[in-house]
């Protein structure tokens, strides 16, 4: 093992005059000098651009991939300064360099962007990217064996497609988590290192992206059968269950895909460039994979609980995918989103339960939800690098604009404290309540409980969801707690109704 974190590979090697510091060493960069694929990266942008986007692709591919590569790289500009580089690989090429060894980028990516990226790391003698032929597999080797002759240069690849440059080469250094496998592809030819630190298995990376913690928020489902005093309707609670199932997998799903089209702005953020996708502990194929199979699944599930859900389910994807294409970058109508989307999540839950859906219910909820998708937004916002415009990286906020969030989700709060006052005053509230009055203690509870949450957003404090830090938070588990026997008295407690009036 080597101090700078990377392994030998004990090979037989081929033996030769030249010593190692006067052979080029040839790097290759997607997978291999950065975790990411650049062409799978600006394809999810281009697809971000326009709803036509998918047309274009699909002809310039007709024409061959290096022309598609062409027309992205002239239509997509790469952000080098956020991309994620293999720290032990780019040590290592900076003390080739400083031993006075040549350098020398070779990609199968398009030539602006292989140039883009040698700018920014300045560590290379010359830089050979992709024009009308794409250098890959064979093709790479040849160019490769032509310039530097064949046994005369190293490389350093991480993918199956590399072996012929690997074979071509006089020593090969292997990245990535498959280096080990390709190392056995290559017995008795070749020795070199391996540079697979901090390589996690694309599972575990795939359960992070997935982010199952998130499926708290789906327990919205079962309010509404919980507010309708049905919980022991067991019938009813099956049905809520598979609508559980098959929103947490399609949310599952649509994080994914949000992550995906949000690669830069996760990047940026203090927190979030360690997430799967933006950091390449899992690449965009194995990403769009995934998606595909977790919104089979869900589909297959919602299919069973009958059309009115399915219809449900499938406004709750095209409203997440518009927010995040294009509503996530537009202030306001963000958090409004947001809302719409928890809000969502209690009126599928009352279609899967087959009952009524109460417009109080719903009201109250719009209010609440608001308050939490601000403090969602607040928390993102809280340390978010900011451009030189002022402008929040990915988002339609300024930094300026922070204290008038906090101002609406205030606002909001008391709204929602509000239609809980006059919910209580309802005459068939006592039909369900042997003390509807006593509803009243909830809510001092309420307007503490969401203020809480906006203070904890505001102060940096939340790096989560605000509902999935509610379900984690001590203090808001035990107003729920609190909340509950509030409920429970309220239902079994008669207190006279001569000690209240309406006057």
């Amino acid at each position: 093992m080597q101090r700078d974190g990377t392994s030998d590979v004990a090979v037989t090697g081929l033996v030769g005059e030249e010593t190692g510091a006067k052979r080029p060493l040839c790097v290759d960069l997607d997978g291999t000098l950065i975790r990411t694929d650049l062409l799978h990266e600006a394809v999810i942008h281009y697809l971000k651009s326009s709803p036509l986007a998918i047309f274009h692709l699909l002809l310039w591919l007709w024409y061959g991939r290096a022309y598609l590569k062409e027309r992205l790289a002239e239509a997509i500009p790469i952000r080098c300064d956020l991309l994620p580089y293999r720290e032990d690989l780019v040590d290592y090429l900076r003390d080739e360099r400083d031993a006075g060894r040549e350098i020398h980028l070779v990609t199968a990516s398009p030539q602006a962007w292989a140039d883009k990226v040698a700018t920014h790391l300045g560590l290379f003698d010359e830089v050979i990217g992709s024009n009308r032929m794409n250098y890959k597999g064979v093709r790479k080797a040849e160019l490769l064996v032509e310039r530097h002759g064949k046994g005369s240069y190293d490389y350093v690849g991480d993918l199956a497609a590399d072996l012929p440059a690997w074979r071509a080469a006089r020593m090969a250094h292997f990245a990535g988590r498959r280096a080990r496998v390709l190392v056995n592809r290559l017995p008795g030819h070749v020795s070199g290192r391996i540079f697979d630190k901090d390589e996690a298995s694309p599972f575990s990376g795939l359960i992070r992206a997935a982010r199952p913690h998130q499926w708290l928020k789906n327990l919205l489902l079962f309010v509404s059968i919980a507010a309708a005093h049905q919980l022991l309707d067991f019938g009813a609670l099956g049905k809520v269950v598979l609508a559980f199932v098959s929103f947490s997998l399609m949310a599952s799903a649509t994080y994914m895909i949000n992550d995906l089209l949000d690669l830069d702005a996760d990047r940026a953020h203090p927190r979030k460039n360690q997430r799967p996708f933006a950091s390449g502990a899992v690449s965009i194929a194995v990403g769009v994979a995934a998606v595909a199979l977790l919104s089979a699944v869900a589909v297959g599930v919602a299919w069973v609980l009958g059309p009115a859900f399915m219809v449900a389910l499938a406004t709750y994807v095209v409203v997440t995918l518009a927010y995040s294409f294009r509503l996530k970058r537009a202030a306001l109508a963000d958090v409004i989103t947001l809302s719409g989307l928890y809000t969502l999540r209690i009126v599928a839950g009352t279609i899967a339960a087959g009952i009524p859906i109460s417009s109080w219910l719903l009201a109250f909820s719009m209010f609440c939800f608001i308050t939490l998708a601000v403090a969602k937004r607040c928390a993102e916002l809280t340390g978010t690098r900011i451009e030189v415009d002022g402008k929040i990286a990915g988002r339609g906020y300024y930094a300026v604009d922070i204290e008038v969030l906090g101002g609406m989700a205030s606002a909001s709060s008391f709204c929602a404290s509000l239609v809980l006052c006059i919910y209580t005053t309802q005459s068939y509230v006592r039909d369900r309540y042997e003390s509807p009055e006593i509803l009243w203690l909830l809510c001092p509870i309420l307007l503490y409980l969401l203020n809480r949450v906006l203070f904890m957003a505001r102060r940096g404090h939340m790096d989560d969801d605000p509902i999935v830090f509610c379900m984690k938070d001590r203090v808001t588990l035990a107003l729920l707690i609190i909340s509950a026997l509030v409920l429970l008295a309220a239902a079994l407690i008669d207190i006279p109704i001569h000690l209240f009036t309406d006057v």
